[in-house]
């Protein structure tokens, strides 16, 4: 990875009947994690996700949301990672995805 790139870390836990992990004294019913590691700038490039969906009259935006918890407080952050030229379009009621990576 580098500093000030573009990829995305996706960490998906493996659930299987009888094994957890132990972090922390916390134990998860998980038997292990998947990670992927992925270059959003080649993507972007090999795919040519913006004509595409351009093409399609299609609008897109991908955003991340950080959690913080201090105590019992808990905050969001939504960043927004790419988006479509006419983002902004895009409505409450459209179709989303919420993609849980904790």
């Amino acid at each position: 990875l580098i500093q000030g790139g573009e990829t995305f870390i996706a960490r998906l836990p493996i659930n299987m009947d009888g094994h957890s992990i132990i972090v922390d004294g916390v134990d998860y019913p998980c038997w292990g994690f998947a990670v992927v590691l992925l270059n959003w700038r080649t993507l972007k490039e090999q795919s040519d996700i913006y004509e595409n969906f351009e093409r399609e009259g299609m609008e897109f935006k991908l955003t991340r949301t950080d959690i913080k918890m201090e105590g019992t407080k808990r905050t969001e952050k939504v960043t927004t990672i790419a988006e479509s030229s006419q983002a902004y379009l895009i409505a409450k009621d459209n179709v989303t995805l919420d993609l849980d990576t904790e």
